[in-house]
C-alpha cells in the first residue's frame, strides 16, 4: 500500500515539474513578444489587455479616470499598443498632444515613412518603485518618449479601441485627470530637465533613463495619493519591404574590358557585398569595377542588423571578330600592293569598321 502511493505522490510531482517548466516557458515567451526581449519580472509585469479602461488611471477622485488596470503585485506595467506601426504626420501630432510637454530623444526623432513600436509603461497603485529600477529590454532601439498627460491617451491604429482609453472630455475633474501623467521631482511645466532622468534620494521623483545603446529603458515609478503614472515609449521596428536593383541592365563588354557594376538603390545604413569576387575591385562597396574573361553573374546582398536584399547582375563576353590579312608579302619599293582583311564575325547583322594600323612611317594618301 506503501508502495502504491508512493508511486502516485512521484507521478503528481513529474507532472507539477512539467507544469511548472511549461508555464515558466509561456511567461518567458510572453516576455520576448512585441518587440520586448526581457523584463525584470519582479518590478515589471508585461500586459496585454482584454477588458476596457485599461488604460485609465486610479484617481480616486476623478470617477472618468479612475478604473485602470494595476498589477497584483504592484509592478510596473508595460503593453504593446502598436507594432510595426508607420508614421503619418497626423498620428505624430496625436502623439505630441497639445500639452507642449517635451519629447525625451534618444534614437532619434518621430518621422514621416517611419516604422516604430509604440508602447505604454505605467504604474497604477501606490507602490514605490524609484529605486527598485523596473527594467525593460527591447528588441530595437528606443527612438523616445512622451510624458505628458495627453501624450499616452487614444491614437488611431493602436491594438486597442478608444474605450480602453479615458476621455479628457469625459472628466469631471480635467486637473485630477492629469495627474495621470509621469510625476519627476521638477515637472518643469512639462520641460524635460535633469530629475526626469536619474534617482536623487532627496529630491525624490518619478524617473527613466536608457541603456545598452538605447536598447534598454530603465524606469522609476512611485505613486502617493494620487495612482497613475504613465509614459509612452517608442522604439524602432523594421519591415524588410524595399529593394536593390543591381542594375538598370546586364552588361556586354570585349573580353578583359571593365564594367563599372552599381546597386541603383542605394540604401543608407547597409553594407554590400558582391559574390563571386573574382575580378572585382573591391567587393564590399555599392559600385566595384569588374574585369572579367568570361560570362559571369554577380550577386549583390546588401544588409543591415535586420533586413536583406539581393539582386544579380550578369556580364557577357562579346566574341571577338578575326581578322586574316593573308601571309606576309614582299614588294619593290614604290610598288603598289593591295592588302585585304578577311573578317570573321559572329556577329552577322553588325557592321564593322576598319582601323589600319603600323609601326613604319607610310604614305597612305593612295590607300583604298
Amino acid at each position: 500500500m506503501v508502495k502504491h502511493y508512493s508511486k502516485h505522490i512521484h507521478n503528481y510531482a513529474k507532472y507539477l515539474s512539467t507544469f511548472i517548466c511549461l508555464l515558466i516557458f509561456v511567461l518567458n515567451s510572453k516576455s520576448q513578444s512585441f518587440g520586448i526581449l526581457s523584463i525584470d519580472s519582479i518590478s515589471t509585469a508585461y500586459h496585454d489587455p482584454v477588458n476596457d479602461s485599461t488604460f485609465f488611471a486610479r484617481v480616486l477622485t476623478d470617477p472618468g479616470n479612475s478604473s485602470g488596470y494595476f498589477d497584483s503585485l504592484q509592478r510596473t506595467v508595460i503593453t504593446c499598443e502598436a507594432e510595426t506601426l508607420k508614421l503619418t504626420s497626423d498620428l505624430i501630432s496625436q502623439f505630441s498632444g497639445s500639452s507642449g510637454v517635451n519629447y525625451t530623444q534618444y534614437g532619434g526623432a518621430l518621422e514621416v515613412g517611419e516604422y516604430v513600436n509604440v508602447y505604454l509603461v505605467y504604474l497604477n497603485d501606490t507602490a514605490d518603485w524609484r529605486t527598485d529600477t523596473s527594467i525593460i529590454n527591447f528588441e530595437h532601439e528606443i527612438l523616445g518618449v512622451y510624458a505628458g498627460w495627453d501624450q499616452t491617451l487614444y491614437f488611431d491604429s493602436s491594438r486597442f479601441t478608444s474605450n480602453y482609453y479615458p476621455i479628457y472630455g469625459n472628466s469631471s475633474s480635467q486637473s485630477n485627470f492629469q495627474l495621470r501623467r509621469f510625476d519627476p521631482f521638477n515637472w518643469n511645466n512639462g520641460s524635460a530637465n535633469s530629475t526626469w532622468y536619474n534617482y536623487d534620494a532627496s529630491n525624490v521623483g518619478d524617473w527613466f533613463s536608457t541603456g545598452n545603446s538605447n536598447t534598454s529603458l530603465y524606469v522609476g515609478f512611485g505613486n502617493d495619493n494620487q495612482q497613475g503614472d504613465f509614459i509612452r515609449v517608442f522604439t524602432r521596428s523594421f519591415i524588410c519591404t524595399g529593394s536593390i536593383n543591381g542594375a538598370a541592365d546586364d552588361y556586354s563588354i570585349c573580353r578583359d574590358a571593365t564594367a563599372q557594376l552599381s546597386v541603383d538603390t542605394i540604401i543608407p545604413g547597409y553594407t554590400y557585398s558582391w559574390l563571386p569576387t573574382t575580378g572585382l575591385s573591391n567587393p564590399n562597396i555599392h559600385n566595384p569595377i569588374a574585369t572579367v574573361s568570361t560570362n559571369t553573374t554577380y550577386t549583390v546582398t546588401a544588409t543591415n542588423t535586420y533586413c536583406t536584399y539581393t539582386d544579380t547582375v550578369g556580364i557577357s563576353i562579346l566574341q571577338t571578330p578575326t581578322v586574316n590579312v593573308g601571309l606576309d608579302t614582299a614588294y619593290c619599293e614604290g610598288e603598289p600592293i593591295s592588302i585585304d582583311a578577311n573578317v570573321t564575325s559572329p556577329y552577322s547583322s553588325v557592321s564593322l569598321s576598319y582601323l589600319w594600323t603600323t609601326n613604319a612611317v607610310l604614305d597612305t594618301s593612295n590607300w583604298v
